[in-house]
């Protein structure tokens, strides 16, 4: 059985627990404690078939390094189950966030407080002797670079790797290719922010956004024309690109120019 709505999964998960009352308030949340004062909360997740699971751990922005975010993310996707389990920080006084997204409208309830029981270890993990190995600054060791089938793959890609506990990678560009001079400034911008920050940069803009919210809306410029700018975003900056495919005769087309499809 899955549940329609964030609702209907927080009050088999209430009954699962045996919280009687566990209801979101007025600001979307509910909260139980897990023990040691330590909480977890349920929101109602930007998308209307998703639950979200939020924890507060010990760390303020300011004490985040790539390498601790790196950790971080590492962490709770090795143990995080179904959903997308992420980190995020408190706008209001800086504080981080352990979180996973679970789309409820197509999991069980054994699957839901499996991500459950796997989620509060990550956050007991991280009030604990996992906070101390991250403000140590700890390198990332087998334990949390290996998942529970093995030491994790590591993938070459140009000028780094991706995986097997290398640095995390930004992916980022415009999420619609509209224009050569567009797309020339934004890879411009974000090459000398990799640069500076000394990030390991992928570009990626889309060809032809069929996913709009509208029938009237643009989709992009096109193959041809997109091919040409990634061609020279590549040959200009030296950082890799990438885009999303529809079709599985682009893909050799699109092989010539992009070093990754999605």
């Amino acid at each position: 059985m899955s549940y329609p709505s964030p609702a209907h999964a927080l009050a088999a998960i209430a009954k699962e627990l045996g919280a009687e009352g566990l209801q979101f308030d007025e600001t979307g949340l509910a909260r139980i404690n897990i023990g040691k004062n330590l909480v977890v909360a349920f929101g109602q997740g930007v998308r209307s078939d998703c639950l979200d699971f939020l924890a507060e751990i010990p760390l303020k922005i300011d004490q985040l390094s790539k390498e601790t975010a790196c950790q971080l993310l590492l962490e709770n996707f090795r143990t995080g189950g179904p959903g997308l389990p992420s980190f995020s920080i408190n706008p209001s006084d800086g504080s981080v966030l352990l979180t996973n997204s679970l789309p409820v409208h197509r999991l069980s309830i054994e699957e839901i407080m499996d991500s459950f029981r796997r989620f509060t270890a990550v956050v007991v993990h991280f009030n604990g002797e996992g906070l101390h190995q991250l403000r140590e600054g700890s390198t990332l060791d087998d334990a949390t670079i290996n998942g529970p089938y093995g030491r994790a793959m590591s993938v070459d890609l140009g000028p780094f790797a991706i995986g097997g506990g290398q640095p995390l990678v930004l992916i980022a560009g415009p999420c619609q290719a509209e224009s050569p001079e567009a797309m020339a400034a934004i890879a411009d911008a974000l090459d000398q922010i990799a640069t500076r920050l000394d990030l390991p940069l992928i570009f990626k803009a889309s060809f032809d956004k069929a996913n709009r919210t509208s029938a009237d809306a643009a989709r992009g410029m096109g193959l041809d024309a997109t091919l040409r700018a990634f061609d020279d975003i590549r040959r200009k900056t030296g950082r890799p690109v990438l885009t999303d495919l529809h079709l599985p005769e682009h893909c050799a087309r699109v092989a010539e120019v992009v070093d990754v499809l999605q």
